[in-house]
């Protein structure tokens, strides 16, 4: 009976597989590239480009956003031009009460680019027409341009107020929120940091209590006020932190994008 079973599986055997053809494997290899790189590109074209899509970025971040910062800018300028003039200290006083306005706007910006983390929004973001690092890029611009304007025009409207160096204003108002950015940058690629929004907001209420601790000067003279900015080697100080600061934002920057890229990179696999 085996046997029996044994000659016919022989008779029912199928016949081999005929040979790939060469050419049509070739032909079909070279017509699915093609049709891959002209999805490519019909993608490419609807994606606005410039600004149109600046513009819908400026949407997507809402009035209030830029409401809070126009209103963080006035106040700080309406409190500059009614106290009345005073000594040359009092000025650097109020300067390191309104150099707080600096990781404010920083802050709101932060907040909003946190978003994504505190509400599991990248994934959702990862699977749109644009990728997640150019939404995340344009956004931080948006946000660096508005905050690099208002700030230069503080320390340009206190200037001209107070009579005092420009350079030195701009350093001033500059390093809080370079500081501020640097810390929020660090704290977005730390993984065990669930809501980064909170984080942002803790680091920089540390900065301002900093900020708010450089106003004190004792009556007799002296105090951290003095220190910080009343001696010839405090603007050499605040340029390094500056620049330190500065690169920090860069380094941190880069390796968040390098993390996005990657990310990308393992949902296309």
């Amino acid at each position: 009976m085996n046997m029996n079973r044994k000659e016919l599986a022989k008779q029912l055997q199928a016949p081999p597989a005929p040979k790939p053809d060469e050419t049509r494997l070739k032909q079909t290899f070279e017509t699915a590239a093609l049709i891959l790189e002209q999805t490519r590109r019909g993608e490419l074209a609807q994606r606005s480009s410039g600004w149109s899509f600046f513009l819908r970025q400026l949407h997507f971040i809402g009035w209030k956003v830029w409401l809070s910062h126009i209103a963080l800018l006035l106040a700080a300028l309406l409190l500059a031009v009614r106290v009345p003039p005073g000594a040359f200290a009092d000025r650097w006083q109020l300067l390191a009460v309104l150099s707080t306005v600096s990781p404010l706007l920083a802050l709101t910006g932060m907040r909003l680019l946190a978003r994504s983390y505190a509400c599991r929004m990248a994934e959702l973001e990862m699977s749109t027409l644009y990728s997640l690092e150019r939404l995340f890029l344009s956004r931080l611009c948006l946000f660096a341009i508005a905050d690099v304007v208002g700030i230069s025009g503080l320390a340009g409207c206190l200037s001209l107020a107070w009579g005092q160096q420009l350079s030195h204003l701009l350093l001033y108002l500059f390093t809080p929120f370079t500081v501020a950015a640097a810390g929020c940058l660090w704290l977005f690629n730390r993984p065990r940091i669930r809501d980064k929004g909170s984080a942002c907001s803790f680091f920089t209420a540390l900065l301002l209590t900093v900020q708010l601790a450089g106003a004190f000067r004792s009556p007799a003279g002296g105090g951290l006020n003095e220190l910080l900015y009343g001696g010839g080697s405090a603007p050499g100080a605040w340029l390094c932190v500056l620049l330190l600061s500065g690169i920090t934002a860069f380094a941190q920057l880069h390796r968040m994008l390098r993390g996005f890229r990657r990310a990308e990179g393992a949902k296309a696999l």
